[in-house]
């Protein structure tokens, strides 16, 4: 489940006085969450070639939230033992999967790129989203 099904459900479609990120979200970033600002830099996934792999870059404006969308997939990387290569540069991060082994694009980089996808909407749901382009 996505953080903002979950936060929706938790809420129940109303507000309460009590912040829920207290309880999900380490302090650190909850302190923050007025500047989160973030963007999508390419606005899709890229099949790129020799070797045939997906890419994206996403760039955030409040490095503790980029700090938190690393980790979310580097425990993603972790638990399914399936690893990409994530570029960091200031504030834009870089997402290059594919599977070593066939040199090429499978369903598990997808699942990976989908993942990626869902912790991003999750950044967005804590912060707000530009998507300028």
């Amino acid at each position: 489940m996505k953080l903002n099904e979950l936060m929706s459900t938790y809420l129940g479609g109303t507000t309460m006085e009590k912040d829920p990120l207290k309880d999900i979200i380490p302090p650190g970033l909850i302190q923050e969450q007025a500047g989160l600002p973030v963007e999508v830099i390419e606005s899709k996934w890229e099949i790129n070639t020799e070797p045939e792999r997906l890419t994206r870059t996403f760039k955030f404006e409040n490095l503790a939230m980029r700090n938190w969308f690393l980790t979310e997939i580097l425990e993603n990387e972790k638990s399914n033992e399936h690893f990409g290569k994530i570029s960091v540069e200031g504030d834009k991060v870089k997402v290059e999967v594919r599977t070593h082994d066939l040199n090429r694009v499978t369903e598990l980089d997808q699942e990976y790129a989908s993942y990626c996808d869902d912790v991003f909407e999750d950044v967005d749901f804590l912060g707000g989203t530009t998507w300028e382009t």
